[in-house]
Formats: C-alpha cells, sequence, structure tokens
C-alpha cells in the first residue's frame, strides 16, 4: 500500500492544481489543469462556472492515478478570493462567475470609499472597499443581471459553489466569506446592517463554518472518492500565507499574476486610511496585509511588448544599471490597490530620453515593479509588525534580478519557499495541523535563504532617492 497523503487542491482564476503531501511534509505527486479567464470591455473579467467544475474533476482523477485513493487520508481545499455569482434554487448558475480583477464596479467603489458609510464597512469587515469586493459587485450587477436578479436564489463564490458540488452542503469558511465585504470581522457572521444596506437576503448566503470544518465528499462525478474527508480550507492568500508559518512573525510575500504582502497575526489589525485587508484564517488566527492589481501580468506585457522570451528579459533587466540612467516606471498596468486604492489609475513611464535603451526600460520595470512591493512590506509592517524574515513565493520571483533588486531596495535577506505551489501545500499542511497537531507542523517551514542585499546596491538606491 502506497504512503498515505493529504491532496492539497487550490482553484485559482488560472489554473487549477493539486498536491499529494506526505505527514513529513513532501510532495509525492502533483496535477494540474489551465483554465481561462474571459476578458472584455470595461474591465469585465468572468469565468464560466462549469469549466472549473470539469477543471477540478478532471485535476482529482488526473492526481488519483499517482494516488489510490485508499491512501488519501483527505482533501484540503484553497480558492481564490474575491469572485461572485447568483445561483438558482437548484445551485445551477444564472450568471458567469464575475472574478477578483473584474474593475466594471469601480465607479460604485469610489463612490463608497469617499462615503463614512464605506469607511464603516471596512472597519467592520477589514476588506478594503474596491472593486474587487463581492460586496460591491453585487450592488453594480442589479443593473447589469436584471433577469438573474429577478431569480435567483442562492449568492456564490468559487469556495461555496465548489463545496456545493463536491459535498451538498453549500457552505463558506470565514477566510472566504471575509474577502466577500459581506462579514462581521468581529462577531464572525455575516454582516446584517451591511446585507440590509446593500438589499442582500442572508438566506440567500452560503452557511459559514470554520476553515478546519470536515464533510464527506459526495459527488456523482467522483465515485471513487466518496467519502473522503473534505476539509473546507480557507482562500489561496490565507494558505500561502499558511504554507510557510512556523508560529514565528514573518512578512510573506507572493508575487503570481497580482501581487500581496501578508502576516499571520493573532489580533485584528486595520489600517486608518482603509488600504489593508484583515482576514480570519480560523478562530484567533488573521492574516493582515496590502495588495497589488501588478506582478507578473506586467512581465507577461513586457514580454508581449518587447517580443522577447523571459530568459531574455531578465539578461536585459540585469545588464541595465541602477536607476536606469533616470527612467522610471510606475506598474499601474490594472489600476492598484492597496497604495493608491484607484481602480483607474494608470502606469507610466517618467524621464524617457533618446540615451535611453531597452535594458534601460527593462531595468526600470523590474526596479518600478519592485518598489511597488518594498511600499507593500512597507505598509503591512506598519499595520502588523516589523518581521526579521522576508519569505517570497510565487511565479514572478523565480527571476533573479527581480529578487536582487528587492533585497537591495529593503537591505534584507530574502527567504524562498521550496515549494512552488504554495497555495495548495498551504491547504494540505492546514489539513494536518487541525487534525494532527500544529506544534509539528510548525517546523515544517519548506523555505531556504535565497538572496541577500548588496549594501553597495542599497546606497546607489539610498542617493537615488528610490528607497520605501
Amino acid at each position: 500500500m502506497k504512503e498515505e497523503v493529504v491532496i492539497g487542491l487550490d482553484i485559482g482564476t488560472t489554473t487549477v492544481k493539486a498536491l499529494a503531501v506526505t505527514d513529513e511534509g513532501e510532495v509525492t505527486a502533483s496535477y494540474a489543469k489551465t483554465i481561462s479567464a474571459v476578458y472584455g470591455e470595461g474591465g469585465s473579467c468572468i469565468a464560466e462556472p462549469y469549466q472549473l467544475l470539469e477543471a477540478v474533476v478532471d485535476v482529482l482523477k488526473g492526481i488519483g492515478h499517482f494516488c489510490p485513493t485508499q491512501s488519501i487520508k483527505g482533501l484540503s481545499l484553497s480558492s481564490a478570493m474575491h469572485s461572485g455569482m447568483l445561483l438558482d434554487e437548484n445551485f445551477k448558475p444564472l450568471t458567469p462567475l464575475l472574478l477578483w480583477s473584474d474593475s466594471r464596479s469601480k465607479e460604485v467603489a469610489k463612490a463608497m470609499r469617499k462615503s463614512a458609510i464605506g469607511r464603516q464597512f471596512y472597519r467592520q469587515t477589514g476588506m478594503p472597499i474596491h472593486a474587487m469586493s463581492p460586496m460591491i459587485k453585487f450592488i453594480w450587477a442589479k443593473d447589469q443581471y436584471k433577469q438573474a436578479f429577478q431569480h435567483y436564489r442562492y449568492l456564490a463564490g468559487i469556495k461555496s459553489f465548489l463545496m456545493e458540488y463536491l459535498t451538498g452542503y453549500f457552505v463558506v469558511d470565514q477566510a472566504c466569506a471575509g474577502a466577500t465585504g459581506l462579514r462581521n470581522l468581529y462577531q464572525r457572521q455575516w454582516d446584517k446592517a451591511i446585507l440590509a444596506e446593500v438589499d442582500m437576503d442572508i438566506d440567500s448566503l452560503p452557511r459559514l463554518v470554520d476553515s478546519t470544518k470536515v464533510y464527506p465528499l459526495s459527488c456523482p462525478d467522483l465515485p471513487e472518492w466518496e467519502s473522503i474527508p473534505v476539509m473546507v480550507g480557507a482562500s489561496d492568500g490565507c494558505l500561502a500565507t499558511f504554507a510557510s508559518y512556523n508560529g514565528q512573525v514573518e512578512t510573506s510575500l507572493t508575487v503570481g499574476t497580482s501581487a500581496a504582502v501578508r502576516q499571520m497575526s493573532s489580533r485584528i489589525a486595520l489600517d486608518d486610511k482603509g488600504r489593508t485587508f484583515c482576514y480570519e484564517l480560523t478562530q484567533g488566527l488573521y492574516v493582515i496585509g496590502a495588495a497589488s492589481n501588478n506582478g507578473g501580468n506586467v512581465l507577461q506585457w513586457a514580454r508581449k511588448l518587447f517580443n522577447r522570451d523571459f530568459t531574455d528579459l531578465c539578461q536585459l533587466m540585469k545588464k541595465g544599471e541602477i536607476g536606469a540612467h533616470g527612467l522610471s516606471f510606475t506598474p499601474y498596468l490594472l489600476g492598484e490597490r492597496s497604495l493608491v486604492m484607484d481602480e483607474m489609475v494608470k502606469g507610466e513611464f517618467l524621464h524617457v530620453s533618446m540615451q535611453h535603451q531597452i535594458e534601460d526600460f527593462m531595468r526600470a520595470i523590474g526596479e518600478g515593479l519592485m518598489m511597488n512591493l518594498a511600499r507593500l512590506v512597507a505598509l503591512t509592517e506598519e499595520v502588523g509588525e516589523k518581521s526579521d524574515q522576508l519569505v517570497i513565493s510565487g511565479g514572478a520571483m523565480r527571476f533573479q534580478p527581480l529578487k536582487q533588486i528587492l533585497a537591495d531596495l529593503l537591505n534584507r535577506p530574502l527567504i524562498e519557499r521550496i515549494q512552488e505551489d504554495s497555495s495548495a501545500y498551504g491547504a494540505a499542511k492546514f489539513f494536518y495541523a487541525y487534525t494532527e497537531g500544529l506544534d509539528k507542523w510548525r517546523k515544517q517551514s519548506a523555505c531556504q535563504l535565497s538572496t541577500h542585499p548588496n549594501l553597495e546596491a542599497h546606497e546607489s538606491y539610498c542617493r537615488l532617492g528610490k528607497l520605501p
């Protein structure tokens, strides 16, 4: 019989992936499938709900080829935040799934940010007032999906839709619920005052449960998985942070398509200006932090713009001098969250001249991106705690020039997660930690020292005034 494993399943907006993890933290198998978001006019970004379910089934069947179901101790779920759609009484979708990056509700968000009630909602929920918020999307969508609103019975996100499909229970964890802007951070319940303000029926929402709650799997499309324990789990951001958590204060920076800086905390912590988030992972344990719309997507844009592959771009970035000969870049290609809270702000190059070469542009892009992230680190640690450990993860942080620029800007060493799929790994670790004991899993941080700062480079950034 094969060694027992827990399957960590991460349902993102571009990929569904699963890892098989032993109780010693070893990854024995993985399987993934790409899914497609659909971008449209006005900032539209949606997904097809059934494509998501099909991908989940394919991935679970795929990893099942490596792990007989007799060896699977449980399935633990991670999912992307800030999604929303309307369902009928049979849990069938009436609308597409609106993803976090759908910014069509930006005018609603802008108006609410300026209002006293918007500031109050932030203090009650820990969720910034932004177009990514499902609460904001719900207000905007009433005029856009009028027929669906006349017939809908339930409001769901990725996690609750998937839980109903896999187990028959329409439930959602506290972390994903916190990212809707509808959950009271202190009462640990849906906020009745907010629901009344946005004219939403509490009975349309999934039942709130702790992230450690377990249900038996019961899905006709996965008969071989029948009765396997399914832990509700949490959001991808919270579980990516938990992946390296060892009980000590650390600052975690993840750069995938977008970017976020997070800390685990035993207390609720909010920003006076409403720029940071605070979500509950499980009772008494919170994830606080700040986020950016702009991360790896900026590098994808640069790749298309210059018609070069990533290897070439990294070489050009490394070749460019510190400060890029005076050229600077603001990376707000998709608006911005925490630092400026403006869905419509634009990116820009400044001080462009005839002397600038392609390596200067790439150096400016790298420095602009990493300066933005360094400011997110400063904001998160201002609201939370200063940390000696800065842990990096995500596909964009595989590129050494970016890591070196960040280390030099902050004058701090970077610690890198060994396991790239940190949300899926964090989901499996979370299952073990809350079924077998947290103390053992505090030791399973799966990190290694990655990049040392260069003091001379840091001093150059100081002289150029480029510190966060």
